[in-house]
């Protein structure tokens, strides 16, 4: 209907309001899916006003960039995953595009990811819209992985080795990684500051704390403080390459 009603028969000249009601039942809950929310019938998600203000007033600098995606290809897995402690992991990433194998059938899990792979990750699990301009002189415009490098530097989550350099095929350590997954999380609302004392609090439990870079530290105290790394090592072993595995979790 031109004036934005529904009707039950395409014959009847006015608008039905059940028609236009159940028509709006139903787009509500097609916007649900497409957004992976709960279903129609179980709004769990939605808050009230006062929860409502107390989510926004603790997410202060949330990004509204970064968008929640659904999933695309329910039941994905690889062949390779059987045994790996992240397998559920692996699998909630790759169901929803975020993360890729290998090959279709084989993800790989204690291989090794670049730069260029874990800045496309990063951009693909927040949803973000490709944005920027390149400013790296290694980051060719050809590449597969342009649009990712930039839009993860425009948004803050990575930066060069230099002003000029990005290192794209340079495998990823755990202590690069901790700092872009922490630049990550303050878009998503998950800002939180260390001083030194805190930094050390988290840290000082792991063997070779000291061996990670002071850059690094803050990064890595907020990713094991919030259970994004393992408690469960004694070593961090930050200059060590963190494998595909570990990034999915």
């Amino acid at each position: 209907i031109p004036k934005g009603g529904f009707k039950h028969i395409k014959e009847e000249k006015n608008a039905n309001l059940m028609a236009t009601e159940q028509g709006l039942y139903a787009l509500a809950a097609l916007d649900r899916v497409n957004n992976a929310k709960t279903t129609l019938y179980n709004m769990s998600d939605v808050l009230a006003d006062t929860e409502k203000n107390e989510e926004q007033a603790g997410l202060m600098g949330k990004s509204d960039a970064v968008k929640k995606l659904p999933v695309i290809n329910s039941g994905k897995t690889f062949l390779d995953i059987a045994s790996s402690v992240e397998k559920s992991k692996i699998e909630a990433l790759a169901e929803r595009g975020m993360i890729n194998g290998r090959t279709d059938t084989e993800f790989a899990p204690k291989g090794t990811m670049t730069r260029a792979e874990f800045a496309a990750i990063i951009v693909k699990s927040l949803g973000l819209e490709f944005r920027g301009e390149n400013i790296f002189s290694d980051v060719k415009n050809d590449s597969w992985y342009i649009n990712y490098v930039k839009t993860a530097y425009t948004h803050g989550i990575i930066k060069g080795i230099s002003e000029s350099e990005f290192n794209p095929s340079g495998t990823i350590t755990k202590e690069e990684a901790a700092v872009m997954v922490q630049r990550a999380a303050k878009l998503c609302g998950m800002e939180k500051a260390y001083d030194e004392n805190a930094v050390r609090n988290v840290l000082a439990g792991f063997v070779d704390y000291v061996g990670a870079s002071e850059w690094a530290r803050e990064a890595l105290a907020f990713c094991y403080d919030e259970d994004i790394l393992s408690n469960e090592d004694i070593e961090i072993m930050p200059k060590n390459a963190v494998t595909r595995e570990e990034i999915a979790a």
